[in-house]
């Protein structure tokens, strides 16, 4: 009796593959980039050279669905960069996502898809933030992508607040006008997602729940972009207000291009504790398109902490963007004043990148 019901479970199964494997797509893709990079501190007190490396392939599928006349599209990705070792841990919320779309309205469960708060229009080809560097001249990752250093995971600028959390959203397209977006996850420990078989821990203390909601203006303007999002997570402990730090990022920016220019600016507003101590990041772009192939752009960033409020963190870079035909080259020259807040702590880097999609 136990294998006819394996035998009537495993035909009823193939019988589902196959019926949906008829109306679904499925296609495989993905990145890789490998550059060399080489910095140093002021007066050369550190310096290194290093190759850098990252590899992506994504899965997605997509089909019809039974009812309302909907479609839906579903994937998620594999990332694998130079410096994570533990490949298993860091990949667990690369691009995951289950979208439900009926018309101009997409429903979304997953993780690393969705991101209301991380648009940075000021990157006109990738920026100055990109390269990723420390006043150490290590040439590791910053706490922040500007150097920024950052409260609870939440980087101020690149992600703003959406770095990889599970969650569920709404996507609303509107058309001639732009997108309206928002995004809730209930609980951003480590921002990962619990086995199918675990339960959540019950701990008071440590992080909360998190929504983010933003507006995209892309459509409404020949050769305009603007943005607007808002991201509030609660880590505040009940019973221990001395560790409340709920955290908040405001961000928006503009971007426009007349001819061959294009100039972009944004803001971000970050609150990271209950006593108000914040911090703030400007950005500024400008690029040059001198051909279909080949554009060239100007990043500066300037942050601000309310901890160090006579001191600014400078950075800004050229890079030159070049199309090889189906390989991308990218070579970027930065540096960065006064890191984290501290005077002095001053770096420099080149990075020259090659990269592939397929």
């Amino acid at each position: 009796m136990k294998n006819i019901k394996k035998v009537a479970f495993a035909s009823t199964a193939a019988l589902l593959l196959t019926s949906s494997l008829v109306s679904a797509q499925t296609t495989v893709g993905g990145n890789m980039r490998i550059g060399l990079k080489a910095s140093s501190a002021a007066g050369k007190a550190a310096s290194d050279t290093n190759i850098t490396k990252e590899t992506q392939i994504n899965i997605a599928n997509r089909g019809n669905l039974n009812f309302g006349g909907g479609t839906y599209a579903a994937g998620f990705s594999l990332e694998y960069d130079g410096d994570e070792a533990a490949f298993n841990a860091v990949q667990h919320f690369e691009g995951n996502y289950i979208n439900f779309i009926f018309g101009n309205t997409t429903f979304h469960a997953g993780s690393d898809f969705l991101k209301p708060t991380n648009v940075n229009l000021a990157e006109i080809v990738g920026g100055p933030q990109t390269i990723y560097m420390t006043a150490s001249g290590t040439g590791a990752a910053s706490t922040g992508t500007s150097g920024v250093a950052t409260i609870a995971d939440t980087v101020i600028t690149g992600e703003k607040g959406d770095n990889g959390g599970f969650g569920v959203g709404i996507i609303q397209n509107l058309p001639g006008i732009g997108v309206v977006s928002g995004k809730y996850i209930p609980n951003r420990t480590n921002g990962i997602a619990h086995s199918d078989t675990a339960n959540a821990a019950l701990a008071g203390g440590g992080r909360n729940s998190m929504y983010s909601v933003g507006f995209r203006l892309n459509q409404a303007v020949k050769n305009f972009d603007a943005h607007i999002g808002y991201n509030v997570e609660d880590t505040a402990t009940p019973g221990q207000t001395a560790v409340a730090q709920d955290i908040t990022n405001l961000t928006y920016g503009v971007k426009y291009q007349m001819g061959q220019i294009i100039a972009a600016a944004e803001r971000t507003e970050q609150q990271y504790n209950s006593t108000g101590s914040d911090r703030e990041v400007n950005g500024f772009g400008l690029g040059y398109v001198v051909n279909k192939n080949l554009t060239v752009s100007y990043g500066l960033y300037r942050a601000k902490d309310s901890a160090s409020p006579t001191v600014t963190e400078k950075t800004q870079g050229i890079t030159i963007g070049q199309s090889l035909g189906p390989v991308g080259l990218t070579i970027t020259a930065a540096k960065i004043d006064d890191a984290n807040g501290t005077v002095g702590a001053d770096g420099k880097a080149v990075h020259v990148q090659l990269g592939v999609v397929f």
